[in-house]
C-alpha cells in the first residue's frame, strides 16, 4: 500500500495520455468524494483564488483541498503539503490511501488538486483523445496533424468556457499554495514534491520562505529550455545505462548477449509490419515510435533493469502477450491527469519556438539510440506553439539562493529526471542534501526506506540527514 502511494506521488509525469476507450472510470464529483468520508480525521474545503494573481480583482477559480489529521492528535508537528507531479496529476482521489501513511502518524497531511486539475476548476482535457492517436498506426507526420486537430478542438472548448490557458502554470500554482497556506493557518509547513511537484516546491520556497520549514524534492524537475530535448536526452541516457549494466551483469548478459542489436532490429521490423495488439476494448498498433514510447515508460518502473531488456526481447521476437502486458500495465496510469494543464504549463515554461522538426531529427541522429522518434511527445511539441502564445520571462526561471533545509532524491537510471537534475537543484541551496540512488525507475526504489529517511529529516532538519537504508550510487 505505502509503495503505491509514494509511487503515485513521486513519479515524474505521473500520468500518461488519457485513454479514450472507456478504460477510465467516471470521475466522482467533489461532493461525492467529500460525502463518502465520515472519518473525523478528514476535512475538505475549497478556496477561491484569482485565475491571474497579477489581477486579483478579476476572474476567480476554486482550489479543492483536504486535510488528514495526524493519528496522534496530541502531537503538534508542522504539517506536510504534498505536491503531485505532471503537471496535471490529481491528488484528491487517493485521499483514502493517505490515512495510514506513516507520515500521518504524527503530523497533519494536506492534499489538494492543483489549478486546472480534477476538482480545482479543471481544464477541458484533450487527453481524452490521446490514446486514440497513440493506438492508431500513424506516421509521425500523420500524428502531428492529428495533434493539430485535437489541440484546435480543445482550445476552442477552453475559449468557450472563458479559460485563459496561459494562466495555468507553475508560478500561478505557487501563488495558490501561498494563499492555501495562509488560509489553513498552520504558520509553518513541510512541503514534498515529486517530479513536476519538485519544480513547484522550489518556486514556493522562493516566493514564501516564511511559511516553509523543510522541503523534500524527489525526482527533481528544474526549469529547462524546452520539454522535448530533455526527454529525448534523458531517455537515451537511461537506455544506455541499462545496456551498459546488462553487459557487466552476468545473468543479464547471459540471457541478452545481443541486447542492443535486438533493440534496433526489433523496432526496425515494425516499420513495415506493426504489431497489432488486441486489447479488451480496442486494437493497439505498435509501430516504431510507439515501441520507443512504451519502452520509455517501462524505464519509469522500479524493475527497469530487468523489465527493459525483457520488453526489448519481446519486441524483437514479436511476443504479443508480453507487449500486451506492458501496455495494459500502463493503462491505469493513462487514466490519471490532465494533459491540457500539462501543455499549458509546459508551453509557458518549457517551449522554444526555434525548435523545428529538422532540429529534432538531427538530435535523434546524434544520440544514435533512436530508430524512430518518441511517439506523442515529439508531435505534441511541434504542435504546441499554437496552444497559447505566452512564455515566461527567462529571468523568472532562475531560483533564488535558499537556506531552507532541502532533501533531494534522484535515481541513477531515471529516464526523465536524471541525476544531473539533482545537481542543478542543489546549485542555489545553502542547506541542500542530494542522494543519488542506485535504483531504476522514476521515483521508484525502496520507498519504505525513503519514508523513514524523510520522517527523520522532518524531525531533525538542522542536522545532515542519515541515508540509513538508502541504496546510494554516489555520495
Amino acid at each position: 500500500m505505502f509503495k503505491f502511494i509514494l509511487t503515485f506521488l513521486l513519479i515524474t509525469y505521473l500520468f500518461l495520455p488519457e485513454n479514450g476507450c472507456n478504460m477510465k472510470p467516471a470521475p466522482q464529483s467533489y461532493s461525492l468524494i467529500q460525502d463518502s468520508y465520515e472519518e473525523e480525521r478528514v476535512k475538505f474545503g475549497t478556496l477561491a483564488v484569482p485565475e491571474d494573481h497579477e489581477n486579483p480583482g478579476g476572474k476567480t477559480i476554486e482550489i479543492a483541498w483536504a486535510v488528514i489529521s495526524a493519528k496522534d492528535a496530541s502531537v503538534q508537528k508542522h504539517p506536510l503539503i504534498f505536491l503531485t507531479g505532471g503537471p496535471g496529476g490529481e491528488t484528491l482521489p487517493i485521499v483514502p490511501f493517505f490515512m495510514d501513511l506513516p507520515l500521518a502518524e504524527d503530523r497533519d497531511l494536506i492534499l489538494f488538486d492543483q489549478r486546472g486539475i480534477g476538482r480545482s476548476s479543471a481544464l477541458p482535457d484533450f487527453g481524452e483523445g490521446l490514446l486514440e492517436i497513440l493506438a492508431a498506426d500513424l506516421t509521425p507526420e500523420q500524428e502531428k496533424e492529428e495533434f493539430n486537430r485535437l489541440l484546435q478542438l480543445y482550445r476552442e472548448k477552453a475559449r468557450e468556457q472563458g479559460v485563459d490557458l496561459h494562466h495555468y502554470n507553475t508560478f500561478q500554482n505557487a501563488q495558490d499554495v501561498g494563499m492555501l497556506m495562509e488560509h489553513l493557518g498552520y504558520g509553518r509547513y513541510n512541503i514534498m514534491g515529486g517530479s513536476y511537484g519538485s519544480r513547484l516546491a522550489r518556486v514556493i520556497m522562493d516566493k514564501f520562505p516564511e511559511f516553509i520549514e523543510t522541503a523534500v524534492l524527489d525526482s527533481p524537475n528544474p526549469f529547462e529550455n524546452d520539454f522535448i530535448t530533455s526527454r529525448i536526452k534523458s531517455y537515451a541516457q537511461s537506455l544506455q545505462l541499462i545496456f551498459n549494466q546488462c553487459k557487466v551483469d552476468i545473468s543479464c548478459n547471459s540471457e541478452y548477449p545481443n541486447l542492443e542489436k535486438e533493440y534496433f532490429e526489433g523496432i526496425e521490423t515494425l516499420h513495415d509490419d506493426p504489431l497489432k495488439i488486441d486489447l479488451e476494448d480496442f486494437n493497439f498498433y505498435v509501430n516504431p515510435q510507439d515501441a520507443i514510447y512504451i519502452l520509455r515508460y517501462q524505464l519509469y518502473r522500479g524493475d527497469a533493469l530487468s523489465g527493459a531488456p525483457a520488453l526489448i526481447r519481446a519486441l524483437y521476437s514479436r511476443n504479443k502477450d508480453h507487449v500486451r502486458q506492458n501496455i495494459e500495465t500502463a493503462l491505469p496510469m493513462i487514466a490519471d491527469g490532465n494533459y491540457s494543464m500539462f501543455l499549458s504549463a509546459e508551453r509557458f515554461e518549457h517551449y522554444d519556438s526555434s525548435i523545428d522538426k529538422e532540429m529534432l531529427d538531427q538530435l535523434y541522429r546524434e544520440l544514435d539510440l533512436f530508430p524512430a522518434p518518441i511517439a506523442l511527445f515529439t508531435s505534441l511539441y511541434l504542435a504546441a506553439g499554437s496552444w497559447h502564445h505566452h512564455s515566461v520571462d527567462p529571468s523568472k526561471k532562475i531560483f533564488n539562493q535558499s537556506g531552507i533545509p532541502t532533501l533531494i532524491f534522484v535515481n541513477k537510471y531515471d529516464p526523465v529526471t536524471p541525476p544531473e537534475n539533482g545537481r542543478i537543484m542543489m546549485e542555489h541551496l545553502n542547506r541542500g542534501y542530494l542522494f543519488i540512488l542506485d535504483e531504476g525507475g522514476h521515483g521508484e526504489g525502496n520507498l519504505e526506506c525513503k519514508i523513514e529517511v524523510i520522517r527523520n529529516f522532518f524531525d531533525y532538519p538542522n542536522s545532515p540527514p542519515d541515508p540509513g537504508c538508502l541504496n546510494i550510487a554516489d555520495r
